[in-house]
Order: structure tokens, then C-alpha cells, then sequence
């Protein structure tokens, strides 16, 4: 009978070993994949995250807070959470931290944070609470989101291994682990004020956290499953197309603006940025995405806009009223030129220098009041039948043209149009021409009378447009001369557009500029736009 016993004891340990060993194995293999998620997610978070104790001392902290802050993470890690804070948020950080302990959760607070090289940016910070398994606190997850640029930063955190100690006790330590590290992950990922989601290698949601499901409108039932492309608004289709692409390319989305659609057909602006998920075996199964709402970013950029429209609106007014009010003593001063000459018949050559100075500033002037009034204060078109060649021989009488040869079309055009306003861009464009020149050089004027549509091309032997430059030239008030409005151009192309027409450019550096109309064909009768 002893004999027996001890067979059976021995059986039974060996029963014990085999079955501790196969459940190790198991376990491992899903603390490791719970570990990585967490990690994955941690690491490659583009804002700036940090592990405190009770005390506000830092455990933890990712790259891109050390990178954002100008340390290395060794010199960041046991330092106090106020070490880099600005001095005017000093008392919000411990405000936040004294908020912390008492509720357990902070919310978007601003603090300003200050690099190591004493420079200082804006953040809102929220943290949440960090539990041991005995549910007893011991310290915070922080989340700092940089707020004076919304660029994309990738995810890091510190990943803590620990070892595994004998086969029980490696069982016991590791099953701990495993349920820290998931509450952890889902703290982080489901507390997350940014939307999340998880897809896998065909686009179908396996995951979501609550802010992605609260702010599409749905359940997370009802997204689990669905492909990404259900939420994403018709205006981006074609955007998150490319966005998988690029992410099947690279592996990685970086900052991609991505308009989705809620359960109410409304939709939203959101800035999209994803990483890989890998399994333990490191073969790519989906990934994560973030989503960044940018309704209040959308809202404000809204609000600054009309406050800037207004403010354009009421400095129109002024102008007009003020161009307008230039008008009468300018034809004062041409008039009087005009008549000083009639009576001064045997002029010396400085005084005629002198009234030919006169005239070319009063004109000068006249042609920026012109400038300003049409752009603030434009008139309705006036069409009727015009000769293109009237129009040019009538633009170039009242232009200096210097040392510019000008060859105009030898044939006439008729066309339909408001001629005084076509004098205003013929008269802009060649006067940027000779400019363009320097006042030496040669002008040509090539029209063509088209099927559909008359084509006019302005071409001149200047130094050319810029790169930087040319993106700029049809953008109000914006000019490169000392003498300008910096309306001319802008007055061109809304006059050319309102008769139904385009304006272009070609250009080359030192080898001229092409402007180059295009007016559709029209009858007189038709109604003025």
C-alpha cells in the first residue's frame, strides 16, 4: 500500500509538471500578444505620454516626449512632472495634479510646457488612473497633446519587461500581467480622447473605442464588422483610397485629412494617422488608426474667416469711398496741366520735363483709383459690339510705352463685350509687361478668332515669373513692385471671369511671360452678368 501511494504521488506530480508546462506556454503566448497591442499602441502615440507615480515623479515616458521636450528619455525618467513645465503654468500643473488625486481624472487642461533649450508650447493634458491589481492607486497615465502644431508624431512608450520566475510562479506573475496589461490597453485605447480603430488586413473594423463609436453616432456593435469605408463621407473616399495605398506601401499614415460620415448622414473633418499591427510572430494582421476631430479646428478657421471678410468688407467701403473722393481734384490736376500747356506755348525743355511728370503721376494715380474702385466697388458689365483693335489703340494712347515695340494683330476682331472693363485688363497687363522689361524690349499681341472662343495672348521678352512667385500673383493686395495696389491682376481675372472667360500664364524665367485670355463668343442682346 506505501508502495502504491507513492507511485500514484509520483504520477500525479509528473501530471502536475505536464500540465503546468503546457499552460505556461499558452499564457505566455497571450501575455506577449496583450503586451505588444499595448505596447504598439503606446509607443506609437504622436502625442506626448508619461507614467507618474503618487508623488509626480516621472516612470515612463515615450519618444515623442522626450523629442518634443530636447531631452533623452534616461534624463527625463525619475525627473518631476514640474521640471518642465512653463513658469506662468506652474500653478495650473499643480492644480491639475491636486485635481487628479482627488477625482481620479484630469480633462484637457492647458499647460505650457517648456523645452530644454527654455523655449516654451501650448498643451492640453488629460491623465487617468493607474491601478495595481488590488485595485489600490498608484499612479497616472498622462496624455499631452501638442496644441501649436497638429502634425502627426508616432506613438511611443516604454515598454517595462519582466522576467518570469519559476514554472508556478511564472504562471502566477504572468496571468497578472496579462489582465494589468489589458486594462491598461483598453484604459488607454477607450479613454483615448482621439477616435480609434482597429481594421484588419481587408479594411473591416475589429475594434473601436467609445469616442469613434459616440462620435459617429453608433454603438460599438453596430461598427464592429462594417468596412472603413462606411464611415467615411463621399468627399473622401477617394482620400482614404490613397490613405490605404500609402499605408500598404509604407506602412504608415501620417496626418491625412479625412472627412467621415455619422449614422445621420451629417459629416465632420477628421486628421488620420495609423500604424501597423503585428501579431507575435510579427506578420502584419491590420492596424490602428487614430482620428483626430477637427470640428473646432474647421470652426474657428470659419470664424476667422468672416471676422476677415468683414474687416476686407468694411476696408472696401473705405477705400471706395476714398478712391472716389481722389477722383475730383485728380481731373482738377490733369485739367490744369492741360491748360498751363495751352497757355505757355514757348515752354523750355524742364518745364515741359516737369508737366510731362505731372501728367505720367496723375495718371499713374488715376489708374490705381481705377484699381481700387473696381475691385471694391465693380460696375455691371455693359456689352456691346467692339473692335479689339479700338480697345488696344485706345489702351496704348494713354500708356508711357518707353523703348517697347508693340505689335499688335493685323487683323480686327468684333467683339461682344464691356470695352471700358476690357481697357482696364488690357491696360494692367501691359503695363506689367513693360515692367517686366524694364521699359526695353518687345510686346506682342496675338488674338484669334475661334470656333467657340476669342483668344487673346499678351506675350512679352521679360525676366519671367518666379516659382514661389507665380501661385501669389492673382491673390489680393499682393504685389512685388514698391508702386502698386497689388489689385490689378485681381481686377483682370474677376473681369475676365464675369464675361464668362479664363486667364493663364506661361512663363519662363528670362525668357518672358504669355497672359493668355480666352473669352467666350456672345451675342450683344444677352443679359448683362
Amino acid at each position: 500500500m506505501e508502495s502504491y501511494s507513492k507511485y500514484n504521488i509520483e504520477k500525479d506530480h509528473a501530471e502536475y509538471e505536464s500540465f503546468i508546462e503546457q499552460n505556461l506556454d499558452t499564457i505566455i503566448e497571450r501575455y506577449h500578444r496583450a503586451e505588444q497591442k499595448y505596447r504598439n499602441l503606446y509607443d506609437n502615440s504622436p502625442d506626448l505620454l508619461r507614467t507618474i507615480n503618487l508623488k509626480g515623479i516621472i516612470i515612463d515616458c515615450n519618444q515623442t516626449y522626450a523629442n518634443t521636450l530636447g531631452y533623452f528619455r534616461e534624463e527625463i525618467i525619475g525627473a518631476s512632472i514640474f521640471e518642465h513645465v512653463a513658469e506662468d503654468s506652474l500653478d495650473a500643473l499643480k492644480d491639475s495634479f491636486k485635481t487628479w488625486k482627488t477625482s481620479g481624472s484630469v480633462r484637457d487642461r492647458k499647460i505650457w510646457l517648456k523645452r530644454k533649450d527654455g523655449k516654451m508650447f501650448p498643451t492640453l493634458l488629460s491623465a487617468t488612473s493607474l491601478y495595481d491589481e488590488d485595485g489600490n492607486l498608484v499612479g497616472s497615465n498622462t496624455t499631452i497633446r501638442d496644441i501649436s502644431e497638429i502634425h502627426n508624431t508616432q506613438k511611443l512608450l516604454e515598454e517595462h519587461e519582466k522576467s518570469l520566475q519559476e514554472q508556478y510562479d511564472q504562471i502566477r506573475t504572468a496571468n497578472d500581467t496579462l489582465l494589468e496589461t489589458k486594462q491598461r490597453y483598453r484604459s488607454l485605447y477607450d479613454n483615448s480622447p482621439d477616435l480609434l480603430r482597429t481594421i484588419d488586413m481587408s479594411g473591416i473594423i475589429t475594434d473601436c473605442n467609445q469616442s469613434y463609436a459616440e462620435n459617429l453616432y453608433y454603438s460599438k456593435n453596430d461598427i464592429i464588422g462594417k468596412s472603413l469605408f462606411t464611415h467615411t463621407a463621399e468627399r473622401s473616399i477617394k482620400d482614404m483610397q490613397g490613405a490605404l495605398q500609402d499605408w500598404k506601401n509604407t506602412g504608415v499614415i501620417k496626418t491625412r485629412e479625412i472627412w467621415l460620415k455619422r449614422k445621420d448622414e451629417s459629416i465632420f473633418p477628421t486628421l488620420l494617422s495609423a500604424t501597423n499591427l503585428y501579431d507575435k510572430d510579427g506578420n502584419l494582421i491590420g492596424r490602428i488608426a487614430s482620428l483626430r476631430n477637427m470640428t473646432d479646428i474647421y470652426t474657428a478657421k470659419e470664424e476667422i474667416e468672416q471676422q476677415k471678410i468683414k474687416r476686407i468688407s468694411d476696408m472696401g467701403v473705405l477705400s471706395a469711398r476714398i478712391a472716389h473722393d481722389l477722383k475730383n481734384p485728380l481731373s482738377v490736376i490733369k485739367n490744369s496741366i492741360e491748360l498751363m500747356k495751352m497757355r505757355s506755348i514757348n515752354l523750355d525743355d524742364k518745364t515741359r520735363g516737369d508737366y510731362e511728370r505731372i501728367e505720367r503721376a496723375a495718371v499713374r494715380i488715376s489708374h490705381q483709383i481705377e484699381e481700387v474702385l473696381e475691385y471694391v466697388w465693380p460696375k455691371p458689365l455693359e456689352l456691346l459690339d467692339s473692335s479689339l483693335l479700338d480697345i488696344f489703340d485706345a489702351v496704348i494712347s494713354k500708356i508711357n510705352v518707353q523703348q517697347v515695340t508693340i505689335d499688335l494683330p493685323k487683323a480686327d476682331i468684333n467683339i461682344v463685350c464691356d470695352a471700358s472693363k476690357m481697357e482696364i485688363v488690357f491696360s494692367n497687363l501691359i503695363l506689367n509687361s513693360i515692367q517686366a522689361m524694364n521699359g526695353i524690349g518687345n510686346l506682342y499681341i496675338r488674338a484669334k478668332n475661334e470656333e467657340k472662343a476669342i483668344t487673346i495672348e499678351i506675350e512679352d521678352t521679360g525676366h519671367g515669373i518666379p516659382q514661389d512667385v507665380l501661385p501669389k500673383i492673382f491673390e489680393p493686395l499682393f504685389t512685388t513692385r514698391q508702386i502698386g495696389t497689388g489689385l490689378g491682376l485681381v481686377s483682370c481675372k474677376s473681369i475676365v471671369e464675369k464675361h464668362g472667360g479664363s486667364i493663364n500664364i506661361q512663363t519662363r524665367i528670362n525668357n518672358g511671360t504669355t497672359f493668355i485670355i480666352s473669352l467666350p463668343k456672345i451675342h450683344s442682346n444677352q443679359s448683362n452678368p
